[in-house]
């Protein structure tokens, strides 16, 4: 009886933690119960009546009807039978649950990949951003040096011609001042 007694206790408690398993293995956790609770009370009736002790010749009827054994040995493969149910179920419930994780690590990983994809997009988009500010600051520094020799070359030009311009005015007073000196000295 102490081994029903913590078998109804086990179930009990199995009961509550597996309240979201299906109702297979809900009845089969309840089963046991009912069974020890049957046996508790096939012995009570057996014993007494109510508040009366039974009269032999009714509680050896009642034992000739059906031994002990048979009905016993129906219960315990009863017994089995619900605890198959129960390890069927809990083997079914360890697999989904191994799926779910699965299934979780399968959703995570492809969440990392998506993360990991957007991450290398972003640095491709910054390594092509820095080569095309460098490519525009190469063609600001020509566009600056062609420009800096375009100044220069204007300015060679301008002290050229200025040169020119000097030297041709110069001719031009030497000129003036050969012709001045030929009109006033005649």
């Amino acid at each position: 009886m102490e081994i029903l007694h913590e078998f109804d206790t086990t179930s009990k408690k199995c009961i509550r933690i597996f309240s979201t398993f299906s109702t297979k293995l809900l009845g089969s956790l309840q089963k046991p119960t009912v069974v020890s609770s049957w046996l508790h009370g096939y012995f009570f009736r057996i014993a007494k009546c109510g508040k009366e002790i039974k009269r032999t010749p009714v509680v050896i009827g009642e034992l000739m009807w059906k031994p002990f054994d048979v009905r016993f040995k129906d219960h315990v493969e009863r017994m089995h039978k619900h605890r198959q149910l129960i390890l069927d179920e809990l083997y079914l419930w360890n697999t989904k649950a191994s799926v779910s994780e699965r299934e979780f690590a399968a959703v995570a990983r492809e969440k990392a990949l998506k993360e990991q994809e957007r991450t290398e997009r972003a640095s491709a988009k910054e390594r092509q951003l820095t080569q095309d500010e460098h490519r525009l600051l190469a063609e600001e520094c020509r566009l600056l040096a062609e420009e800096r020799c375009r100044m220069v070359e204007e300015r060679a030009q301008k002290v050229e011609e200025s040169q020119r311009i000097a030297s041709f005015l110069a001719e031009i007073r030497k000129e003036k001042a050969v012709i001045e000196q030929s009109y006033l000295g005649v």
